[in-house]
């Protein structure tokens, strides 16, 4: 049975739970920048902080109603969406509404701007329109994919 934390590890804990950071969660409860890495990664290798964050992931999880294989299910989604699917036959960028539920999962931002040719004495002549897109990181997302499924082969 896991004793009961110490202060400064259920400060670590909660930290980590953050973003998984052990050397800024080692930094939020008083290490040196210097010796954070070092002592969040010992901190992580201590049995009692480790059943602590993984009650409390657990916890989390259940009261969200979210399982590992949707979130492993939701990156796959991020890792491997097709860019295609954000425009039309003609090449011409869809707007909002016409997107899918899984395109506008992966989309981070859109940003639409009228581009106009100024002539002096603030008249303008509107000439297009400027679109740009953002989709969610895949490298970062292939990354966290990779993480939780070598998590899954640990365990499975």
């Amino acid at each position: 049975m896991a004793r009961p934390l110490i202060r400064r590890q259920q400060i670590f804990v909660a930290e980590y739970l953050v973003d998984q950071n052990a050397t800024r969660a080692a930094i939020a409860v008083g290490c040196s920048r210097r010796s954070a890495r070092q002592q969040g990664s010992r901190w992580l290798t201590n049995a009692d902080i480790r059943a602590e964050i993984a009650r409390q992931t657990r916890e989390r999880c259940e009261k969200l109603g979210v399982t590992a294989d949707e979130v492993i299910a939701g990156l796959k989604k991020l890792v491997f969406f097709d860019i295609r699917k954000c425009y039309r036959q003609d090449g011409s960028l869809k707007p909002v509404p016409e997107l899918d539920d899984e395109t506008a999962y992966a989309l981070q931002r859109m940003d639409t701007k009228e581009a106009c040719r100024h002539f002096g004495c603030g008249k303008a002549k509107a000439v297009g329109v400027i679109e740009k897109i953002r989709m969610a990181d895949k490298g970062l997302n292939l990354e966290r994919l990779g993480r939780a499924r070598s998590r899954c082969s640990k365990t499975g």
